[in-house]
């Protein structure tokens, strides 16, 4: 590691502004956003800069090329941060969505943490130079398309000179089914039934019109769903019925969905239980 950092491309708060920011520019001034910087940052920097505004305004899939060109020129950038920063925070991150990443730049905007990303690439070795730091963070979220690369993760920190928080095996056990089992033993904890279901399991349960009991064990409508790894409410919807759950997949071409019984009337009985 070293202070030197020759290949590092720094996105500085102006233009590159956090998405923190960003999301409360008015629409009026983002034409001016983009004209500053064709005109004031160069390739790297440009295409990141790019990145994160079109994934706040779309569209997506021209966001992730952008991000895609700006990661074949560097894989290091520095987000936020301060000419004597009091801690420096070193995130490890994939490439994909803003949502496959935790957006750290939301806490530590205006702060004197100095935050650098480390962007670690599928089939490709870290680079040669990595920003000197005091602690890092692996902001990777846990999906079916992330678990390879933190697999990786888990094997490039083994031996990190630096403490590392937000272990890719603590990650894991974290995913909504998994999390269910995990925590449902822990006396006086309601926590809903998560259930991975295919679309075939619910096309069956909505056309023969079984109860969601059959995938939900007790569970019973209304149930929340949405497909499997989609985030920010994108697909979420509240079933109250089978006909809800056939229109429901009438409306998506997705395959693989959880689903999970909502606890209201359950919370609600406890509640009074223990008042009594």
């Amino acid at each position: 590691m070293t202070d030197k950092l020759p290949t590092l491309t720094e996105l500085p708060i102006n233009p590159i502004i956090s998405m923190a920011t960003l999301v409360l520019m008015p629409e009026i001034e983002i034409p001016k956003l983009v004209a500053q910087m064709h005109s004031g940052t160069i390739d790297a920097n440009l295409f990141m800069s790019q990145y994160h505004l079109f994934t706040i305004i779309g569209p997506k899939e021209f966001a992730r090329e952008m991000q895609s060109k700006a990661l074949e020129r560097s894989a290091v950038y520095r987000i936020a941060g301060t000419k004597k920063p009091t801690i420096r925070l070193l995130a490890l991150m994939g490439p994909g969505d803003a949502m496959e990443n935790t957006p750290l730049d939301y806490l530590v905007e205006d702060s004197d943490i100095q935050l650098d990303l480390l962007y670690i690439m599928p089939g490709k070795p870290l680079p040669t130079i990595i920003p000197e730091h005091d602690i890092a963070i692996v902001a990777l979220c846990d999906s079916k398309k992330t678990r390879p690369l933190l697999d990786k993760i888990d094997k490039l920190i083994a031996q990190w000179p630096r403490p590392v928080l937000n272990l890719p095996s603590r990650i894991q056990r974290c995913y909504r089914d998994d999390l269910c089992q995990l925590l449902n033993s822990i006396p006086g904890l309601l926590i809903p039934p998560t259930v991975y279901a295919s679309r075939v399991e619910l096309e069956r349960i909505s056309r023969l019109g079984l109860p969601v009991s059959e995938l939900l064990g007790d569970g019973t409508y209304p149930i929340t769903i949405r497909p499997l790894d989609f985030h920010s409410g994108i697909g979420l919807s509240k079933i109250d019925n089978e006909k809800g759950l056939a229109d429901y997949l009438e409306a998506t071409n997705e395959q693989e969905f959880l689903f999970l019984f909502i606890l209201i009337t359950v919370a609600k009985t406890d509640f009074i239980a223990r008042l009594e």
